[in-house]
């Protein structure tokens, strides 16, 4: 993370919206959450939840109807849907029968049981 100082102020604003945020949540370990998942998911219920892995990445729980659709996917995820979505649009799409032959011919072990 770059210094706080060497920041422009898109930068700043973003991380000091960020801590804010984890300053507001609600933090548990994975050893409690687990132990109390009934009364976390509740707590989940008007707050973000953070559970902290101790050697690992944090993870936010929040209702799913609360989520942002657009942040369910990961850019990876949403470059390969435009790219399908634009072999759809100029046509370089395979029916699902051509698929299946072309399946069926490279995999022939996985359809012979």
């Amino acid at each position: 993370m770059a210094s706080i100082l060497k920041m422009n102020d898109k930068e700043l604003c973003t991380f000091l919206r960020t801590f804010v945020k984890i300053l507001i949540m609600k933090t548990v370990s994975v050893t409690e959450f687990r132990g109390n998942i009934k009364k976390y998911l509740d707590i989940a219920e008007t707050e973000k939840l953070v559970i902290h892995r101790s050697k690992g990445r944090s993870f936010v729980v929040i209702p799913l109807e609360d989520e942002d659709d657009e942040c369910l996917l990961s850019n990876k995820q949403k470059v390969a849907i435009d790219q399908a979505l634009e072999d759809v649009a100029n046509n370089k799409v395979h029916s699902h029968e051509d698929v299946m032959e072309e399946t069926k011919k490279r995999f022939p072990h996985l359809f012979n049981r």
